[in-house]
């Protein structure tokens, strides 16, 4: 069995998060709470006195919002953040920033997975259109693992842009978590495997010689690791955005 997922996420590494950023700009100003209203008041409150491409990151909100004003519920162990961007791109153009930010969690998701889990098997993560990331494994009922929430408003000539975004990493409550996808897929694909918890956590298969190789499973930096490589794919908005490839749009219902 394992121990509770959140109580080894719930606070927000800055400096595993600075560690896995490589963009030149995007992210480098990073503000961390344990608990704020919402990242994207936060941030909608003190953009014009902060520097370009600023990022906030909470351990806890108490009034999240999602799509339509609807609550977002923020426990601990939940990647929780809203990044600023100045966008300059054609207005008939902006509808489409929400999509590309979600192929941007997708990808931040997969180069997260494949640092810290090399050769781990595919975890069906996909997008509900326009802005919900689903676990969505063939023959299961989908399940909601996060989703994006932007807000943009015109001035100078240019779009400012709120991205926000939220991520169940380490908590299986309400719905799943992407520990627990990882967890199961390592053992789905190693059907011996021990899964082992803590700071080396990683699975351990039998290869049929006696010997004992090991996968390296999720660390407890995980919510710093994600956030890390999504919002560096947020830098190339303005030039065509992240690769979709490897992605894909599930419509569950």
């Amino acid at each position: 069995q394992h121990e509770d997922l959140a109580q080894k996420v719930s606070s927000f590494d800055g400096h595993v998060y600075m560690t896995h950023l490589s963009s030149s700009l995007m992210g480098k100003t990073l503000l961390t709470v344990e608990e704020t209203g919402s990242t994207q008041d936060f941030m909608r409150a003190h953009q014009a006195v902060l520097p370009p491409c600023s990022v906030i990151t909470a351990a806890r909100q108490v009034a999240g919002k999602g799509r339509g004003g609807n609550q977002w519920t923020s426990p601990a162990g939940c990647l929780m953040f809203t990044a600023a961007r100045q966008l300059t791109v054609p207005g008939a153009q902006a509808p489409f920033i929400n999509y590309v930010v979600c192929l941007g969690v997708l990808q931040g998701i997969q180069d997260a997975v494949a640092h810290v889990c090399p050769g781990a098997p595919p975890l069906h993560i996909r997008i509900k259109w326009p802005n919900d990331i689903y676990h969505a494994p063939p023959g299961r009922v989908p399940l909601k693992l996060g989703g994006a929430l932007i807000n943009t408003t015109w001035s100078s000539g240019r779009f400012n842009a709120l991205v926000g975004v939220g991520l169940n990493v380490g908590n299986q409550q309400p719905t799943t978590c992407l520990q627990a996808i990882l967890d199961q897929a390592l053992e789905s694909h190693h059907p011996q495997a021990t899964v082992t918890d803590g700071p080396s956590a990683g699975v351990n298969t039998s290869d049929g010689d006696g010997q004992q190789p090991e996968v390296a499973a999720a660390p407890q930096d995980a919510v710093a690791a994600v956030g890390a490589e999504i919002v560096e794919l947020l830098q190339g908005l303005n030039t065509g955005g992240p690769s979709s490839t490897g992605s894909g749009a599930a419509p569950p219902s």
